[in-house]
């Protein structure tokens, strides 16, 4: 009887390694409960913290639900520390709850930092404080655009009430400005797609995005397919001057921060109009 239970030990052992010979570095999802991931595939999670720079190399596009292994592991606690989740190296509700989340579209960068507020990489900056802007034609898609810069000139001016910059909008016609900012609608030009309205359903829904001081073509970008607001009334409203306030911060060199009540934390909460010390802490350090 024990030879032959032990027969059986060997066989399924064996088994196990020739269906499986990548078992040391191979292992399944641990999630909550299955509604949990049901809808959400590996392939995705790992196309998502390596856009935001968290997951090294080339994203698995295959569409192995099951496949876990070291590489995301480490990434998914990288994520988690820099959201303030439990550090577990798993994917969990909350986990997958925070990449639901509306947010900017930089990655999120200087992952080591000591202090909560991030410099650009290089810590790029302007060299002068008289900044301008302009709005590009195809910004007359979308509805109520004098409304919407009006908030957008809130938001720079609350920059301007922190700082030495100064903003104004050029509005001659072909004139050049510091800064471009445009509504658009998915594929753009600029690299990085848009992805239509937020989906609470789906990992990665981006809000907007901006260039860093020195990049070749500075520009602001909002998804032309959201909800735009100037005076949210819903959950499925997106205020712009929050929004915006966020951006400029990066078109003056600020990352994101891991300080959840700072502007340039990468999820959008909600609407706010003020700066937290950890976004003049910030500017300050990178104009001393």
């Amino acid at each position: 009887m024990a030879a032959k239970l032990s027969h059986q030990l060997f066989g399924a052992i064996l088994v196990l390694f020739v269906l499986n010979p990548f078992v040391t570095k191979s292992r399944p999802l641990k999630f909550e409960s299955f509604e949990d991931l049901e809808n959400v595939r590996i392939n995705k999670v790992k196309q998502f913290l390596r856009a935001y720079g968290y997951y090294p190399g080339e994203a698995d596009t295959s569409d192995d639900r099951f496949e876990f292994d070291d590489a995301l592991e480490s990434a998914l606690k990288a994520y988690q520390e820099f959201y303030s989740l439990d550090v577990t190296g798993e994917i969990d509700s909350n986990t997958i709850k925070a990449m639901s989340t509306p947010r900017c579209g930089v990655p999120d960068i200087n992952l080591q930092q000591t202090s909560n507020y991030v410099l650009n990489p290089g810590r790029r900056k302007w060299d002068k404080f008289d900044l301008t802007y302009n709005y590009l034609s195809n910004s007359s898609q979308v509805a109520d655009l004098d409304q919407l810069k009006q908030a957008i000139a809130g938001a720079f001016a609350t920059w301007r009430n922190y700082s030495k910059f100064r903003f104004s909008e050029e509005t001659t016609q072909g004139a050049a400005a510091d800064i471009g900012i445009g509504f658009f609608r998915r594929d753009h030009g600029d690299g990085s797609p848009f992805d239509g309205p937020a989906d609470p359903s789906r990992l990665r829904n981006v809000l907007a995005h901006a260039a860093y001081p020195g990049f070749p073509y500075m520009f602001l970008h909002f998804d032309a397919d959201e909800n735009w607001s100037v005076y949210p009334t819903s959950r499925s409203d997106t205020d712009t001057e929050t929004v915006a306030l966020h951006e400029i911060g990066h078109n003056l060199g600020l990352a994101h921060s891991r300080e959840k009540t700072a502007v340039m934390f990468p999820d959008y909460n909600g609407t706010r109009r003020t700066l937290d010390p950890d976004d003049i802490a910030g500017l300050t350090e990178l104009y001393k």
